[in-house]
């Protein structure tokens, strides 16, 4: 599984971070970040702040960077509604919170759920096990879809 998938191969890409005397060589951190988690990163290194006229959807990670502080958040969200260039990917949602994380296909509304302490390949799909769980972050997943007024996939209606 590759860039682009919700799966492990496509979100779980490591940082690496030089930054001498801020960041201590071998620092090695656990905190789950994402790609829109550098521009904030970046504004606050470089000593500015953003126009809050701009929407952020990410956060600085320089409290993490410099041993300072952790994350605010509770969860990472991902959106992917549109078709890879091969047009094989599944569209689809994913929220990892603590160690679980939920896929939601969008082209039938099923869900994978996953628990990545346990299993970080993502090998057994823990859904049917703990619904209520699944459920719960399912909800939070389309409530955050609602909230940032997400673009989601249209489905072709054109009959034959």
């Amino acid at each position: 599984r590759g860039a682009g998938w919700r799966y492990d191969g496509g979100l779980r890409i490591p940082p690496i971070v030089r930054w001498p005397g801020k960041v201590k060589a071998g620092t090695v951190s656990k905190a789950r970040v994402t790609h829109v988690d550098f521009f904030p990163t970046i504004l606050e290194a470089a000593g500015t702040t953003k126009d809050p006229a701009i929407p952020a959807d990410g956060e600085s990670l320089v409290p993490v960077l410099t041993g300072q502080g952790k994350l605010q958040r509770d969860a990472l969200y991902f959106h992917y509604p549109n078709y890879a260039w091969h047009s094989k990917n599944r569209l689809g949602g994913a929220i990892i919170e603590g160690d679980y994380k939920l896929l939601n296909w969008y082209d039938d509304d099923s869900v994978e759920l996953y628990d990545l302490g346990q299993d970080p390949s993502e090998s057994l799909d823990i859904a049917t096990q703990n619904p209520e769980l699944a459920d719960r972050l399912k909800q939070k997943l389309k409530q955050w879809l609602k909230e940032t007024n997400a673009n989601m996939p249209v489905r072709n209606s054109v009959q034959n």
